[in-house]
Formats: structure tokens, C-alpha cells, sequence
């Protein structure tokens, strides 16, 4: 694997190269996903008979946890202790006599204290998506935010919460030189009691990205002041999750080994695609399965850029499709917050302020907890002062 920095030329390459050819020896890791999870894993892969992995107690003692039968290499423990030190043996059979000597192996993880709780009530009423890049050469760059202004307009407009880019895939946007900007938003945020949900965009139902959103959930700056809950955007896609039966597969599962990961308490937005503007049905997109480890389901309801909804009464048909569409999709009954379209996204514009302002209170006659508008970078002062305007 050759992995090279996207950078302009002149600041140099980030290469990292290797080749699991060259392992001598069976390797067995364990390692958290979140304070309710750790994966233990091995390679290469058992092909034949099963693996058996035991818990160690404080005092030493082992107890069976699993028998795994071939084909395996990974096995998820769900009854770790938040704040611990969770202690394995993997005892693996013994295919070859290079192995044999490997074939049992003591490993163990350090699990993250347990997250603060949040709900759904964070999301009742007007929110709003911030992206940013941790890159200072970027166009988003978070040296371009003006934090002062973005508090002021958050509490000028009425807003509960913003969910602000956290994570893309396993992509940290926190970076080093990012992160004093950064803690200052979320500080000032927080401080005008603007919950900040951390929002992140999966790329693979796998450990790092899972692990990812984890840390994001449990993010706090140095003042104290804590990211509360995710905003997971669930999509089809090359950028997202992938398309398929394994893109099918991993939007089905993704939300439930976060769930996992993180615990009950946390609060999970599932922003997802909008089922009535994009004609999709469950055979095309898993939204029972999302649904069931879900606080929150977020459609993107972003009506003029999906079809020729560019008037007051079709923006309303539109909020009103979405959220009857969703809630039947759901299979149960679970809050459903409008992501609305704020900017310019298509051929069509962005919503004037009438339109807008109808799109949430038909948000509301619908039975919606909310909306949250897309994006910050693209709402113009008319759409602010619409939204200003909008009760919730």
C-alpha cells in the first residue's frame, strides 16, 4: 500500500508501505472501539476448527467467552466495563507446527471511561451543519471560521445545536493546527448553551472508522467543554459508505456496532437520504435496519436540489412527503428531524426566505422535533434572518 499526502507540491510526501507477507509469526490484538466495546483479532485467518477466547479476571482467573468456529479472525466483547482494563487469552488451533508455539495468546486493551449522556431533546427545535477542514490551505479551513460571528448568529437565530464536522471516515478534521480555533467554537458555542453534536461521515463499517467516531463523541476541550452526542451521515456512495449489496450491507450494520461502541446513553442522529425525493424504498436503502439503534432520523430534505420543488407550496408538499415517508420507512416510531437545504446546491439556487420559512413550519405540521439547515457556509443573511424569524 502506497499512501501519498494530497498536498501541493513543495511540502513534501507522506508515504507508509507494508506487506503482511513478511509476518513470521500469528498476530493477535485487542483494542476498544468505545468505552462498551473491544474488538480482538487475529492473523491470519482460523480456516479450520474454531478459535476460543477467555476473559481474565483481576484474579487471574480465565472464563470462557467465546468458541468461534472457522472461518474467523475477529471477535467483538460487548460486556466490557467503561474505564478498565479488559485481559484475553486466544487460544487458536494448532494448524501448523510453525504456529504452535503462537497458538495461545495473552493480549489486552485499555477501555475508555464511559460517555456523558445525551438525547434527542438536544435536537428539538432549529439547528445547523458546520463543516470545516483542519487543512489552512483548504477553502473550508478552519483558519477562515470567525468564531465570534458564528456564536452571534447561532444565538441571534435561535439555535439548540450545531453539528459541527468532526470526522471523515477514519480522517481526523481536528488537527493539531486546527484544534485552538476549534476548542474556541465549541467553548463559545457551548458557553451560549448551543449543544455541540459532533457530526461525521463514515467511509467503512470497519475498526478505525468506527473508532473514530467514538473519540469524537468523547471529545472535550481543555475548558471542559464536551461534544454532546453524533450526527452519523449515513449514504450511498464511492464517498460514503458504498453502493451494492456491501454498501446495502454496511449502511444496515454501521449504526448498530456504533451503538454498541458507545452505549445507550449516547445520542445517534442518523442523517440519512431522503426516501420521498429520491424514490427510494426499503430494497434500496436500509432504513428499518438504521432505524433501530437511532435516537434521531435526519432526511436531507434538500428539495430543490433533488427535483423541481422551487415554490412555497412544493416546498411544503416536500417536507411533508419526507417526513410521512420516513416515519412509514422507520418501521417504528422514532423523532425525525428535517435537514433543510439553506444554500445553493443545484441549478435551482437556494430556497428564498418565504420558502424557507415555510419549509419549517411544515416541519412542524408534520410531527418533525426539528430542523437543521444545510450549511453554515452557504446560508446568505435572508435565509438567516428567516430562520431568525421561524418559532420553534
Amino acid at each position: 500500500v502506497r499512501v501519498v499526502a494530497n498536498r501541493p507540491a513543495g511540502l513534501g510526501e507522506q508515504r507508509a508501505a507494508f506487506d503482511t507477507r513478511t509476518w513470521a509469526l500469528p498476530r493477535v490484538v485487542a483494542q476498544a472501539i468505545g468505552p462498551h466495546l473491544v474488538r480482538v483479532g487475529w492473523f491470519p485467518q482460523v480456516t479450520a476448527a474454531a478459535v476460543r477466547v477467555y476473559r481474565v479476571g483481576a484474579n487471574g482467573r480465565r472464563a470462557l467467552a467465546a468458541t468461534l468456529p472457522a472461518p474467523t479472525s475477529s471477535w467483538d466483547d460487548t460486556a466490557v466495563t467503561p474505564g478498565t482494563v479488559a485481559r484475553y487469552i486466544v487460544v487458536r488451533p494448532n494448524a501448523t507446527a510453525q504456529i504452535a508455539a503462537a497458538s495461545s495468546a495473552a493480549v489486552h486493551a485499555l477501555v475508555p471511561s464511559a460517555l456523558p449522556a445525551s438525547s434527542a431533546e438536544l435536537l428539538r427545535g432549529k439547528a445547523a451543519w458546520l463543516a470545516f477542514s483542519g487543512d489552512s490551505l483548504d477553502d473550508d479551513s478552519y483558519a477562515k471560521l470567525d468564531v465570534d460571528q458564528i456564536v452571534a448568529t447561532a444565538t441571534r437565530a435561535g439555535l439548540k445545536a450545531v453539528e459541527l464536522r468532526m470526522a471523515y471516515g477514519a480522517f481526523d478534521e481536528l488537527t493539531p493546527a486546527a484544534k485552538a480555533t476549534i476548542d474556541r467554537l465549541i467553548d463559545g458555542l457551548v458557553g451560549h448553551h448551543v449543544a455541540v453534536i459532533g457530526w461525521t461521515v463514515p467511509r467503512q463499517n470497519a475498526f478505525d472508522d468506527l473508532a473514530r467516531n467514538a473519540a469524537v463523541a468523547a471529545y472535550r476541550t481543555p475548558a471542559g467543554s464536551a461534544i454532546s452526542g453524533l450526527a452519523v451521515d449515513l449514504e450511498r456512495g464511492d464517498e460514503f459508505l458504498g453502493d451494492g449489496p456491501v454498501g446495502y450491507a454496511a449502511l444496515s450494520t454501521y449504526l448498530a456496532t456504533l451503538r454498541r461502541a458507545v452505549g445507550p446513553r449516547v445520542l445517534l442522529v442518523a442523517t440519512v437520504e431522503d426516501p420521498f425525493l429520491e424514490h427510494l424504498d426499503a430494497a434500496k436503502f436500509p432504513y428499518a435496519a438504521i432505524a433501530r439503534d437511532a435516537d434521531v432520523l435526519q432526511p436531507m430534505t434538500y428539495w430543490r436540489m433533488l427535483g423541481p420543488w422551487d415554490s412555497v407550496p412544493k416546498a411544503q408538499a416536500a417536507v411533508a412527503g419526507s417526513v410521512g415517508l420516513v416515519r412509514r420507512l422507520a418501521g417504528r416510531d422514532v423523532p425525525i428531524d428535517v435537514g433543510a437545504q439553506t444554500g445553493v446546491l443545484g441549478r435551482r439556487g437556494a430556497p428564498p426566505a418565504d420558502e424557507l420559512a415555510a419549509a419549517v413550519e411544515a416541519s412542524r405540521r408534520a410531527g418533525a422535533i426539528g430542523v437543521t439547515f444545510y450549511d453554515w457556509t452557504g446560508t446568505g443573511p435572508a435565509q438567516w434572518d428567516a430562520i431568525a424569524r421561524s418559532a420553534w
